[in-house]
């Protein structure tokens, strides 16, 4: 019946896209938005869910999804954090306490965290982070007493250029610093490059380094029972001071 409604051939590829066994291709989309009769902001959301669906190898494609998803519908479970989250969590405690809760056997307890933490944390400290995490909504507490990672998933604005920021990267750089000498070689990774560029093809670089610590998050991130927390982070700055040139125009003899 449904499948008459919407002018389909036969229920069966309907049938398929209500099981998740494939997605609807552009003219079914259509049919499904105008058979729902959403408004302009609901079919815009609507067929870009399906878009991301389909781009879920792409991490390009999918980052510039995510980012207009978020701008149509704000209730989309991607949370960005602004200035002031920044400036309540700019410790690196916070984000390590949140990912430790998907290793398996944790337990939401100051003094399990410090014990299991590699890097010097105070209880206090991680009592604060849990509770910013709780009054943030980046943690839940289920109704077994298990606390996990909500599914919401935290992102940065891009280029965000503040005083919290720089405190939480200056601190996971300190961090890198201890690992280099105190983490086992089969345990740590550090590689890097030196090389010439053109300083307008930068923002292009930052973009590609976004799109693949995306893709690496799809690839390895496990939700529960893990028994690794990292941290992952790429840094690029310039050697020598950037002058742009001016060209002088050529004068007619």
């Amino acid at each position: 019946m449904w499948a008459k409604s919407l002018k389909l051939s036969g229920a069966s590829s309907l049938s398929m896209i209500i099981n998740g066994q494939r997605h609807p291709g552009p003219q079914v989309s259509a049919k499904l938005a105008d058979y729902f009769k959403f408004n302009e902001s609901e079919r815009s959301y609507f067929l870009g869910l399906i878009s991301l669906g389909k781009s879920r190898n792409e991490a390009e494609i999918s980052i510039l999804l995510k980012e207009r998803l978020q701008k149509i519908n704000p209730r989309k479970n991607v949370r960005f954090i602004d200035e002031h989250m920044y400036g309540l969590l700019s410790s690196w405690v916070p984000y390590a306490v949140r990912e430790m809760t998907k290793l398996n056997g944790f337990e939401a307890t100051p003094a399990w965290i410090a014990e299991h933490l590699r890097f010097k944390a105070g209880k206090q400290v991680i009592k604060k982070a849990i509770l910013d995490l709780k009054a943030f909504k980046m943690i839940e507490v289920h109704k077994n007493g298990t606390v996990r990672a909500s599914e919401v998933e935290i992102d940065s604005e891009p280029d965000v250029e503040n005083h919290a920021t720089r405190v939480y990267q200056s601190a996971t750089l300190d961090l890198a610093k201890e690992a280099l000498n105190d983490c086992p070689i089969h345990q740590r990774d550090f590689s890097s490059l030196t090389m010439t560029i053109n300083a307008e093809d930068f923002p292009e670089l930052k973009r590609r380094i976004r799109y693949f610590l995306d893709q690496v998050q799809r690839d390895f991130e496990v939700k529960h029972n893990g028994n690794s927390t990292i941290q992952l982070q790429i840094q690029s700055f310039p050697y020598n001071n950037y002058t742009k040139k001016t060209v002088k125009p050529k004068r007619n003899k």
